[in-house]
C-alpha cells in the first residue's frame, strides 16, 4: 500500500511544487495503487490506463480528464471525486462508491454505469449502489421516486423537464425492481 507521501514522491517528476500538473503529463499506466490513500490528490489529466486502484481511497480526488481506460477501480472510494471528462472505457468500477462524484462528460463505456444527457442536467445511475445523481443532487432510486417533483421544483425544472427526468428515474427503478 502506498502512502500519500510515497505517492507524492512517485509523482514529483511530473508535477510542480504545489502538486499540480505541469506541461508534462504524469504517466502512471499499469502502476499499482491498490489500497492507496490518495484522498484529495490533484491528478487531473494523469495517465492511469490499466492501473490497479482497487480499494483505493480516492475521496475528493481531481481526476478531471484522466485516462483510466481498463483501470481496476473495484471497491475504490470515489466519494465527491471530480471525474469530469475522464476516460473510463472498460474500467472496472464494481463496488466503487460514486456518491457525489462528478462524471459529467466522462466516457463510461463498458463500466455498467448508465448515463443520461437531459435537457437541463447530466444524470447517471450506479446499479450496484442503486444511486442516481441528477445535476448536483444524488440519492437512492427510491428516494428519487419519492422526491422528484419537490427537487425538480426547487431547482427550477419545468413540468416537462420533471417528466423527462422522472422517465430516467423510472427506467433505473425498473432495473432494480423498485
Amino acid at each position: 500500500m502506498l502512502t500519500w507521501n510515497q505517492t507524492k514522491e512517485l509523482l514529483s517528476n511530473y508535477t510542480d511544487h504545489t502538486f499540480g500538473p505541469t506541461s508534462v503529463e504524469a504517466n502512471l499506466t499499469m502502476v499499482g495503487f491498490q489500497n492507496a490513500n490518495l484522498q484529495g490528490a490533484y491528478l487531473a489529466g494523469v495517465k492511469l490506463q490499466n492501473a490497479n486502484l482497487q480499494d483505493a481511497d480516492l475521496r475528493y480526488v481531481n481526476l478531471a480528464g484522466a485516462k483510466l481506460q481498463g483501470a481496476n477501480l473495484t471497491g475504490a472510494d470515489l466519494y465527491r471525486a471530480n471525474l469530469v471528462g475522464a476516460n473510463l472505457v472498460g474500467a472496472d468500477l464494481t463496488g466503487a462508491d460514486l456518491v457525489g462524484a462528478d462524471l459529467h462528460g466522462a466516457n463510461l463505456e463498458g463500466t455498467g454505469i448508465i448515463t443520461f444527457n437531459g435537457s437541463k442536467h447530466f444524470a447517471f445511475y450506479v446499479p450496484w449502489q442503486q444511486y442516481i445523481k441528477i445535476g448536483g443532487v444524488g440519492g437512492s432510486v427510491l428516494g428519487w421516486l419519492r422526491t422528484y417533483k419537490m427537487v425538480g421544483a426547487e431547482y427550477g425544472y419545468t413540468p416537462e423537464q420533471i417528466a423527462e427526468y422522472l422517465g430516467f428515474v423510472q427506467m433505473c427503478a425498473n432495473k432494480v425492481g423498485a
